[in-house]
């Protein structure tokens, strides 16, 4: 097997070793935009007969994704990664076992119900806010209670970004990384508006950035 070499830190070393809390908008929305991409190429990858073969990442985290020196992003370690076997049925982890970074981790993933492809645009989700707020979403609480009150689905509001976070229907939530991308440049061009940057400027810009804080950092 021969793997891609890669030079670079992951997104939660770079932020260590800077000391970043929160994250402009603009390069958050560029590295999550990349890990939306990478994602809904895995989760409609299909095999040589064309049956969908229903991957799902299952650890989506600042610690698996890489900014290399170039500024690319990069979605790695799909070690713990399920695929849906032919006729529908998941290849899903032995109970009693958890796979994947507990404060990124879905309900669904730790209560038995079955995972998909959502479970992956959550741990997204999380990190977009981390990114935009400083904060973890679950603070300091340790894992065993973070698996506790996954279970009891009682997952930490967004009240850090508004006192009365709207919560969307259930299905209007975006269902997978191609959903979950689509409104974020939008979002960043609101953002780009407000701080007077122009549209010409920013690919060059954003790349630029990228690479002076991966080669800053690793």
């Amino acid at each position: 097997m021969a793997l891609e070499l890669l030079e670079g830190g992951s997104l939660h070393q770079i932020r260590t070793k800077l000391g970043l809390r929160a994250v402009p908008i603009n390069m958050a929305l560029r590295v999550l935009i990349a890990v939306l991409d990478a994602l809904d190429h895995a989760h409609e990858l299909t095999d040589g007969d064309g049956y969908a073969l229903g991957i799902v990442h299952r650890d989506v985290s600042p610690q698996n994704v890489f900014l290399t020196f170039e500024g690319d992003v990069k979605l790695i370690d799909f070690g713990v990664a399920k695929s849906a076997q032919r006729g529908g049925r998941a290849a899903v982890t032995r109970v009693g076992v958890v796979k994947g970074s507990v404060p990124y981790m879905s309900p669904d993933h730790v209560d038995g119900s079955a995972i998909d492809r959502r479970a992956d645009v959550f741990a997204v989700g999380i990190m977009l806010r981390e990114m935009l707020v400083g904060e973890r979403l679950w603070g300091d609480v340790d894992d065993l209670t973070m698996l506790r009150r996954l279970i009891a689905r009682d997952v930490p509001a967004l009240t850090a970004i508004r006192r009365d976070p709207a919560r969307p229907p259930r299905d209007r939530r975006p269902g997978d990384g191609a959903a979950a991308r689509r409104p974020l440049p939008d979002c960043g061009r609101d953002a780009r508006r407000a701080r007077g940057l122009s549209r010409r400027r920013r690919p060059a810009r954003l790349a630029r950035r990228s690479r002076c804080l991966a080669r800053f950092a690793c």
